[in-house]
C-alpha cells in the first residue's frame, strides 16, 4: 500500500494554518495528491474581511504551494453539516489530517466538528495532529498500540507507508499474552522491512489512554498508532474511556482506524 492522496482540514487557527503546512510535507514526501476541506471561517475568531475574502486568501496560498512543491491538488469549501461533508469526502482519500481536541474541552473546536465524529464515520484512518508545534515528516520513532484485535490489525497496517523509513517501533502489548502477540507482529513487520521492539516497560497503573500516552512521551515517540472501537483494554471504546485521552492531547501525533 501507498499514499496517494491526501485530505488535510483547514481553518484560520494558528493551528489550522500549521496544519495545512504539516499536510504540504506529508504530501510532498509521498508525491501525493492533497485536498484541502476549509472548514473556516473559524467559530469564536475576530478575522477581517469577508468570509468569501478569506477563504479565497486562502485558496490562493493553497495553490500557490501546489506549484512551488509541483503537487496536484483540490479545494473544497465545507459544507453544512461540516462532519458529515468532511467524511465524504474522506471516503475518496488514503489518509486525513484532522486537527486533536482540545485536552481542556472548552468551548468550540476552530474546525466546527469533533474529531471522533469523523473516525467514528469516515471509513479512512485519520492522523490526529495536536496543537503542539510539530516535527516535519517522516516518522522517526513510533508506538504502536497492539491487542490483536482488528481495529488494531487496521490502524497498523494503515499506517505501514508512514512506518518506512523510521528508526525505531515500539509494540505496546499488554496482559498476560501481551509478550507473544508482540512477538507475532514483530516478525509480521520484518516480512515488511521494518524493525519493531518489544516494549517491556513497567505498566503504570493509569487508564490505557494516560499509559500510553506516558510510554510515548518516555519514549520519544513522534506517533501513537491505535485502533478505535475495540474491547480489550488496549482497544476499548475509543470515545467513551482510553482513547478519548489519545484524542483530546496536546503531546503527539496519533494514527486511528475504525
Amino acid at each position: 500500500m501507498s499514499i496517494k492522496s491526501l485530505l488535510v482540514s483547514i481553518d484560520m487557527s494558528e493551528t489550522g494554518r500549521e496544519r495545512m503546512q504539516y499536510a504540504f510535507d506529508l504530501a510532498e514526501q509521498h508525491a501525493a495528491h492533497l485536498v484541502g476541506y476549509y472548514a473556516s471561517p473559524t467559530v469564536g475568531m475576530n478575522l477581517e474581511g469577508s468570509p468569501q475574502d478569506i477563504a479565497e486568501a486562502v485558496h490562493q496560498e493553497f495553490d500557490r504551494q501546489l506549484g512551488l512543491r509541483h503537487l496536484t491538488g483540490a479545494w473544497i469549501l465545507g459544507d453544512r453539516p461540516l462532519a458529515a461533508d468532511i467524511a465524504e469526502q474522506i471516503r475518496y482519500c488514503d489518509l486525513a489530517l484532522i486537527g486533536l481536541g482540545s485536552p481542556d474541552d472548552i468551548g468550540p473546536d476552530p474546525q466546527g466538528f469533533r474529531i471522533e465524529e469523523i473516525v467514528r464515520s469516515c471509513g479512512r484512518p485519520i492522523l490526529g495532529l495536536p496543537i503542539s508545534r510539530l516535527a516535519p515528516p517522516p516518522f522517526s520513532r513510533v508506538l504502536v498500540a497492539w491487542d490483536g484485535s482488528p481495529q488494531a490489525s487496521r490502524a497498523l497496517h494503515d499506517a505501514l507507508p508512514l512506518l518506512k523509513g523510521g528508526e525505531t517501533i515500539h509494540i505496546v502489548s499488554l496482559g498476560g499474552d501481551g509478550a507473544a502477540k508482540a512477538e507475532r507482529l514483530i516478525a509480521h513487520l520484518a516480512r515488511h522491512g521494518l524493525s519493531a521492539t518489544f516494549d517491556t516497560m513497567p505498566t503504570f497503573e493509569m487508564t490505557i489512554g494516560d499509559e500510553l500516552l506516558q510510554r510515548a512521551a518516555l519514549l520519544e515517540v513522534d506517533l501513537v498508532v491505535a485502533g478505535a472501537y475495540g474491547h480489550s483494554r488496549l482497544g476499548e471504546d475509543l470515545f467513551g474511556g482510553a482513547s478519548n485521552t489519545l484524542v483530546h492531547q496536546m503531546l503527539v501525533p496519533i494514527l486511528v482506524s475504525h
